[in-house]
This record gives structure tokens, C-alpha cells and sequence, in this order.
């Protein structure tokens, strides 16, 4: 009893002090509805706890048509947030397609979303659409626990929430509402409905609808006549004919339709300051619908991928077979080099040992070994960074940090290439006497990884893609620092870069920056696999290859650490 009056009470507060006053004259009915209020989300697609599994269900996110889709095959009971890894680190938008034979003149409609439970550490930040027009965001409260999307969907906090907006934003025949994390972490769906003013009237989501259009990132064509690429979405049932993409008002390419929900492309010209374009849709010459959407500028990109594998002897086997491991990584990655010394440009494999403890064991197998490593040194396949091991440098005094980078010199001497980089991975802070010892073995330039999880106290918050010169205790050296995305691991597209939702996350990783005035137009990412002591992605030439004949920009190029900074 306590929960439900403290859910009504919260629904209450949050009714009247976000959204327009209700209207005692304004009659709502129900216009259609997914779930039961009661239910705890158990009907649903997924329930009651396998929402490890919303990737590869929900590929594209969640489409749901009402009169046609089903909640235990078409409704996940989750709804992931932008920071949950298991589903991607992005945002995700669950479309809801219906259809309307008339439209009240006037009044609110109201979307009410009952919930079992948000996360119980950093609940959601929720963005809702209706045909392409954001309603104001709104902010979940915290939940209860982490039992409920476990599966135990009753132990939750139960929450409701609604938002009111102008009948005016609904049309006849089809319409679309989309509701999209933003921000934090998930939420559990119980139940979503739509309550409309008297006069609307609910219809068969048929025939065809345009709905929705935007602009996507990136820059396509060639380099002295760049293109932007706009997209429009198109619901399709019964009525499979050949339309026509429009600009302006300008037929730009024909389209073939298919039944269900498609996403249709063209391209045109990169704008070189904001400006509105309309894109429009037309079936047998008539024009059944348009948007009018921003394009603004899109910035050159540049990303820099630094391939390596996290060296951390004895965490995940025992040392002899880790050192067996690095070992042959070393040789998987001199071949993947030699195969692809051919490739474009930004395509060809390069490996950054990321400690040179493992090195070190490379060279004492044998002269021939050895001197076939000082060859992939010369040739530019394998760099070599400063730090003999991932340190924890704060145990260590002065003489100790010195010696961190002697193998370094000695490699340097024996293959005349400067070692002049250094990573540090998974290590809770660095000492400041550290970038003394750098600058004295001529190591300018300094990648940290930290752990992304919560050992690592502000680093990330504090220092991630904000590279700063790192200024020594006497004032004299400086070392370029660059505390790179998400720390060391899970490069968000790590053997799967040419997946829908790898591209998607890297968009969405690129808006962030943009959202926080990054002023570079390069970045550099980690490329370490899954895990510690991860083998080498053999799969990445490839795919940078065939990213990079399809993209002007982002452009995609593999790296070592001294190439980046």
C-alpha cells in the first residue's frame, strides 16, 4: 500500500508542476495502450529478465504498430539508457506507429508512461517525439534495485508519469511517437498509453505514411564536392508501389517500398552554414508527405584507432600462459601487418605494445626472433611505448620510475626508431614524478587508459578527451597527456565495425563531443578488444578499408600513439 501511494504522489507532484493544468471540461478516452498498469512489465517481449538479449532482438530498436504488433514479441519490458554497456553505450528510440481516421480541433492529448522500475543509481533522462516534434524532456526518479530487470519484476519501485500536448501535433492517416533515452540508465515498462480529446478517432495504421526525417552524420561523395545524407522514414502495409525521394521540391531519387517500416536515403550538397530543407515523399507523382528538417555543417572527423592488447600478467591466467599469450600477439600482429602493407592508407595494421615486459620476453626467444621484431620496429609495424610495465606508479620512488622506461632506450638504440610514447592501462593514478622520468627518457606524448568502471574515482569524468600538457614538479619538462575514451577496453566497435550499431554508437560518441564544445576535429580510441590480454582484431583492416571507401569523413585510421598525438 505504501508504494502505491507513493508512486500516485509522485505522479501527482510531477503532473501539475511540469505540464499545462488539466482543463475540467477536457474529456480524455484512452486511444490505445501496450501493457497493463499492474503487470510489472510481465507481459512483454523479453520479461521477465532477459535483457541481455535486447541486441539481438532489437537490432534497430523497437518498432510497435498498434492494431498490428504484439507486446510479448514486439514491446521489450526494457528500455536501455546511453551508459548500459550491454546494450551498446547509445541512446535507443521505441517507435510507435498508429493510425487516425479524424483529429479532435483542439485540446491535449496525454501520454502516460507507467514504469517498474528506473535504475537504481542513474535512472533515465527521456526524450518524447510526436511526428517529429520533441516534447519537454523528462527526468525519472532512482528505483528501488537492480532485482527487478534481473528478473524478479515485482521488486521494483513502481513510478508514472505523463506528459500533456496540443492535439494539433496529431494528423489523419498515419502518425509516429517515439520515446528515447537520453541520458543515464535504464527503465522497466509496465504500460504506455495515449489518451486524445473527444473527436479523435483511431483508424488502421494502412497504406502509406512519411514518418519521420533527419539529417544523418558524416560526409559522403569526394573531398572537393562533399555530400550530407538526409533520411526519411517510411511505414508501408498493403500498398507496395514505387515512390520518389524529394528536395525542395525536386525529385532526387526513386524508392521502392516494402512492407513495413523502411529508411530511405539521398544525398546532397554539405551545407556550409544551417539551413532548412524539405524532404518530401511522392507516390505515383503526388506527394503524400514532407518534413521540414536542419541540416547544419558537419565537421571533417578524423579518428585515430590504436590497436593493443592490455597487459596485465596473471589476471585472467596464470603468468606463464599470459606471457605465451603476448608472446604470439606479437607474431599475429607482424603478420597482419606484413598482409596489409599494400592496403590505402589509414588501412594498413599497426601494432602499439602497450608495455614492453612482454617485448622484452620476445627478444630472449632467439636472435632470429629478436631481430625479426627490430625489423617490424624499422618497418613501422610495431611501436614500441616507453612503460616496462603497467606500473602503479605511486609505490614507486624516483629511481624506480627511471627504470620504468630503460628497456625502452635500450630498444631504442637497437632499432634507431625513438621510442617517444607511452600507455598506461587499468591503474588507479599516476604520480607526478612520473612525467619527470618521461621527459628524461624522451617520451613526449602519454596515453592513459583507466578502468571504466568505478575504481578509478574522476579520472574519466574529469580528463577523458580533454588532452592537457602535464607540466613536471621543476616547471622545465611537459608531457601531452590523453585519457581516451571509456578508459583501456571495449572500444565500442571492437570486430564489429561494420555493424549498424558499431557506426551508430560512434556517431554518438562524436555528438557528445560536439555537445561539450570539443574544439579538435580529431580523436584517438583505444582498439584493446574485450577484456584484458585480448588477441589482435584481424577484422580491422578490412573494415577501416571499406569504411574509408564509403566515408570522406568520419575518416578512419589505425595508429600508433606517437602518429595520434
Amino acid at each position: 500500500m505504501h508504494l502505491f501511494i507513493t508512486a500516485l504522489s509522485i505522479y501527482i507532484i510531477v503532473l501539475l508542476s511540469s505540464f499545462s493544468p488539466v482543463n475540467a471540461q477536457d474529456k480524455l478516452t484512452v486511444l490505445w495502450s501496450i501493457g497493463h498498469a499492474a503487470s510489472h512489465g510481465a507481459g512483454f517481449a523479453l520479461a521477465p529478465g532477459e535483457y541481455q538479449r535486447f541486441l539481438e532482438r532489437f537490432p534497430n530498436d523497437p518498432l510497435y504498430i498498434i492494431g498490428r504488433s504484439e507486446p510479448s514479441k514486439d514491446w521489450p519490458y526494457v528500455h536501455p539508457g546511453v551508459i548500459d554497456t550491454w546494450a551498446g553505450n547509445r541512446s535507443h528510440e521505441f517507435r510507435i506507429l498508429f493510425g487516425l481516421s479524424d483529429v479532435a480541433k483542439s485540446g491535449e492529448c496525454q501520454l502516460d508512461l507507467n514504469l517498474a522500475d528506473t535504475h537504481y543509481g542513474n535512472p533515465p533522462r527521456v526524450v518524447i517525439t510526436v511526428n517529429g516534434k520533441s516534447l519537454p524532456a523528462l527526468s525519472l526518479p532512482k528505483g528501488k534495485s537492480d532485482e527487478s530487470i534481473f528478473g524478479q519484476l515485482d521488486k521494483g519501485s513502481p513510478f508514472a508519469i505523463s506528459t500533456r500536448f496540443p492535439v494539433t501535433l496529431l494528423q489523419k492517416g498515419g502518425n509516429s511517437l517515439t520515446i528515447q533515452t537520453s541520458e543515464g540508465s535504464w527503465m522497466l515498462y509496465s504500460e504506455v498509453a495515449l489518451q486524445t480529446p473527444q473527436g479523435t478517432v483511431s483508424a488502421p495504421f494502412s497504406g502509406v505514411s512519411l514518418v519521420g526525417a533527419q539529417v544523418e552524420q558524416g560526409l559522403y561523395g569526394k573531398e572537393d564536392a562533399l555530400k550530407q545524407k538526409v533520411s526519411i522514414q517510411v511505414a508501408s502495409f498493403g500498398n507496395l508501389k514505387k515512390a520518389a525521394i524529394t528536395i525542395d521540391g525536386v525529385e532526387n531519387r526513386p524508392v521502392q517500398l516494402i512492407d513495413g517500416l523502411a529508411k530511405m536515403e539521398a544525398l546532397i550538397p554539405a551545407v556550409e552554414k544551417v539551413r532548412k530543407v524539405r524532404l518530401g515523399l511522392t507516390l505515383a507523382g503526388r506527394e503524400i508527405g514532407y518534413r521540414v528538417i536542419t541540416v547544419a555543417p558537419e565537421r571533417k572527423w578524423v579518428l585515430y584507432l590504436l590497436p593493443h592488447s592490455h597487459h596485465d600478467l596473471g589476471y585472467t591466467d596464470v603468468q606463464p600462459k599470459i606471457r605465451e599469450k603476448q608472446i604470439r600477439n606479437i607474431d599475429i600482429a607482424i603478420a597482419l601487418a606484413k598482409a596489409t602493407k599494400d592496403n590505402p592508407a589509414g588501412s594498413r595494421y599497426k601494432w602499439n605494445a602497450e608495455v614492453l615486459w612482454s617485448t622484452d620476453d620476445y627478444m630472449r626467444q632467439s636472435p632470429e626472433k629478436a631481430q625479426e621484431l627490430i625489423e617490424a620496429v624499422k618497418a613501422g609495424w610495431i611501436h614500441l611505448e616507453g612503460l616496462y610495465a603497467n606500473e602503479l606508479t605511486g609505490l614507486c620512488g624516483p629511481e624506480e620510475l627511471l627504470r620504468l622506461t630503460r628497456f625502452a632506450t635500450e630498444m631504442s638504440a637497437k632499432t634507431g626508431v625513438p621510442v617517444n610514447s607511452a600507455m598506461i592501462s587499468d591503474v588507479p593514478g599516476l604520480t607526478w614524478g612520473l612525467t619527470t622520468a618521461l621527459s628524461q627518457a624522451g617520451i613526449k606524448y602519454f596515453s592513459e587508459g583507466p578502468n571504466a568502471g568505478d575504481r578509478e574515482g574522476s579520472s574519466l569524468v574529469s580528463w577523458e578527451d580533454k588532452p592537457f600538457y602535464w607540466i613536471s614538479p621543476s616547471g622545465k619538462e611537459k608531457t601531452l597527456v590523453w585519457t581516451v575514451r571509456r578508459g583501456y577496453a571495449m572500444c565500442f566497435w571492437w570486430g564489429t565495425l561494420d555493424k549498424p550499431q558499431a557506426s551508430r554508437e560512434m556517431f554518438d560518441h562524436l555528438k557528445q563531443l560536439e555537445s561539450r564544445k570539443y574544439p579538435y576535429d580529431m580523436v584517438c580510441y583505444r582498439w584493446s578488444g574485450f577484456g584484458d590480454n585480448a588477441l589482435p582484431d584481424e577484422t580491422l583492416p578490412e573494415a577501416v578499408k571499406q569504411w574509408n571507401l564509403t566515408h570522406v569523413y568520419p575518416r578512419l585510421i589505425i595508429a600508433t600513439t606517437t602518429e595520434a598525438f
